[in-house]
């Protein structure tokens, strides 16, 4: 019974540390997700503010509403960290 308890406390300190590293080598993974998520948005912001020049339907609060979302999908991909707690899980049930 003692040997769980030493499993689980080298488990935790080996799935840190991997963690670690793993937080480093995604994050040139984020940011080409950032760049790429902001060149779709701004192609569809583009798109969309051209329509609205040709269309009286497309409103401005639809334009403004589309560089909200942009915003948010950027915070949101910013604050992304990969993480390796679903193998935890799986080896503790």
């Amino acid at each position: 019974e003692q040997i769980l308890p030493f499993l689980r406390q080298k488990l935790n300190q080996s799935m840190e540390a991997l963690n670690q590293k793993l937080i480093k080598t995604a994050k040139p993974i984020v940011e080409k997700s950032i760049q790429n998520y902001e060149k779709r948005m701004n192609e569809e912001l583009t798109r969309l503010k051209h329509l609205a020049t040709i269309n009286p339907l497309i409103s401005e609060d639809e334009v403004l509403a589309a560089i909200d979302k942009q915003k948010k999908g950027v915070a949101a991909l910013k604050t992304a960290q990969p993480r390796l707690d679903s193998i935890r899980l799986l080896l503790f049930q």
